[in-house]
C-alpha cells in the first residue's frame, strides 16, 4: 500500500529551529545543542506508518532523534525525559522523502493509494486536495488536535461542527483523538490510545517509599479531573510523591529520577491531559505498577482497560464541558483496600504491562491503521 503524507508542521526538521534550515546548519555546525524541540502525538505515529506494511512518502524532512535508536545521544533534550517510551525510530529503509512537484504528476499520482493530511500540516500542502480527488485517491485526516468543544456539544451538534472544522480536507475519513464514547460519527475512528515505541525492563524495587506517585503538568486549559484526582490523593493519603509543574519550564525531572520515583511507588497516577489521550496511560507499563487512570469518556482504540484487571479507574463526569471527578468515597474505598494487598497490587501491575504490549505498541497501531484504511481504497 503506498501513501503520501503531510505532516504536522511542528514536526519538521527546521520547526524548532524558527523554521530556518540556516539555523538548523548553524546550530549543526557550531554543534550547539537545543534542550527542547516539538514532540506531539502524532509524532508517535511514525513508526506506525513509516515500516514494510506501508510504502509512505513524505514532502517533509525530519528531525535527526526520529531516526536514532539511541537516545542517550539527546539527552539534553527534555521531551526525551518527558515521553521517552513514544519516541519513535523510523527505519530510514521505509522513509521516502519526496519531492513536491512530483505529486502533480499523473503517472506518481497512479501509484498512490491513499493521502494522509494532519490538520496541523503546512497550509501550502492543501493545493493537492484537488489532484487526489480528481485521481479519485482517498484522503484521510488525523487530528491529534486537543478539542474540547466536542464535550459541550450533543451528536447532531457534533457531526456539524466536525463537517465545519474538516471541511477544507475534504477528507473520506478522519483518525481523531476526541469523539465522545456514546456518539456515533460515520467515516470516524479513534487515535486513544497513543501506542509505546520504545520497550524497556526495569528492576524489581522491594523497599516502597510511595503509596501513589504523579508527575505531571497542569494548566488552567486541562480538564478538573487531573487537579482533583491529585488534590484527593494529597488529602487521604499520606507519603505519596506528587509533582504537579508548569510545561513551559525546565525539566523537571530527569528520565532517570523518575524511573526511581515510579519503582519506589505503589500505585502510579496517569497523568491525563486536555482530553483522555495521555502520553503516559501505556508509558507506565514497564514499572508493571498498577495505575490510576480517570475511565475514559472519549472513544479509545480497542481493546480497552478493565477495572480492577488491568487498571485502576476513576470516575469522571462532564460539568459545563469540563470533566470533574465523581464518586470520591467509592474510590477511596477501592484504594485502601488495595493499599492493603499487595498480592492483588502485584497482579494488576503485571495484567496492565502484559495489556499494552500486547495490544497498544506502534505495531499493534500498524495493523489498526491497515484495517482502516483497506475500507477506503479505490
Amino acid at each position: 500500500m503506498k501513501l503520501i503524507y503531510f505532516p504536522n508542521k511542528v514536526l519538521n526538521k527546521y520547526y524548532s529551529y524558527r523554521s530556518s534550515k540556516l539555523n538548523y546548519l548553524l546550530y549543526d555546525f557550531l554543534k550547539i545543542k537545543k534542550n527542547s524541540i516539538f514532540f506531539n502525538a502524532e509524532a508517535s505515529l511514525f513508526e506506525s506508518l513509516f515500516n514494510s506494511q506501508f510504502t509512505c512518502y513524505t514532502p517533509d524532512e525530519f528531525h535527526p532523534i526520529f531516526f536514532s535508536k539511541n537516545l542517550e545521544d539527546f539527552e539534553h533534550v527534555k521531551e526525551v525525559h518527558r515521553y521517552y517510551d513514544f519516541f519513535p525510530t523510523i527505519n530510514k529503509k521505509y522513509f521516502n522523502l519526496l519531492n513536491e512537484e512530483k505529486i502533480k504528476k499523473k503517472n506518481f499520482l497512479n501509484t498512490i493509494d491513499l493521502a494522509i493530511y494532519s490538520y496541523s500540516c503546512h497550509p501550502k500542502y492543501l493545493q493537492y486536495v484537488k489532484y487526489f480527488k480528481e485521481n479519485k485517491i482517498p484522503i484521510c485526516l488525523i487530528d491529534t488536535n486537543d478539542d474540547q468543544k466536542i464535550y459541550k456539544l450533543n451528536e447532531k451538534k457534533t457531526k456539524k461542527y466536525l463537517k465545519k472544522k474538516h471541511n477544507k480536507f475534504d477528507p473520506d475519513f478522519v483518525l481523531v483523538k476526541d469523539i465522545k464514547k456514546k456518539h456515533k460519527i460515520k467515516n470516524y475512528f479513534p487515535l486513544n490510545l497513543v501506542p509505546i515505541s520504545k520497550f524497556e525492563k526495569m528492576k524489581k524495587v522491594v523497599n516502597l517509599k510511595y503509596n501513589f506517585s504523579f508527575i505531571g503538568n497542569y494548566r488552567k486549559s486541562h480538564m478538573k479531573d487531573r487537579f482533583e484526582i491529585i488534590k484527593f490523593l494529597s488529602e487521604n493519603y499520606n507519603n505519596s510523591y506528587m509533582n504537579i509543574y508548569e510545561q513551559t519550564k525546565n525539566l523537571e525531572v530527569t528520565k532517570k529520577q523518575q524511573d526511581q520515583i515510579f519503582q519506589k511507588s505503589k500505585i502510579l497516577v496517569s497523568p491525563s491531559g486536555i482530553i483522555w489521550d495521555s502520553y503516559r496511560h501505556l508509558g507506565l507499563y514497564k514499572y508493571k505498577k498498577p495505575v490510576l487512570m480517570p475511565k475514559p469518556l472519549v472513544k479509545i482504540t480497542k481493546p480497552e482497560f478493565t477495572d480492577m484487571k488491568n487498571c485502576i479507574y476513576y470516575d469522571v463526569s462532564i460539568k459545563n464541558g469540563k470533566t470533574i471527578l465523581i464518586n470520591k468515597e467509592k474510590l477511596l474505598k477501592k484504594l485502601n483496600y488495595l493499599l492493603k494487598n499487595y498480592n492483588i497490587q502485584k497482579k494488576i501491575g503485571r495484567n496492565y504491562y502484559d495489556f499494552v504490549i500486547q495490544n497498544h505498541t506502534s505495531k499493534a497501531r500498524t495493523s489498526y491503521l491497515k484495517k482502516i484504511f483497506f475500507k477506503y481504497l479505490r
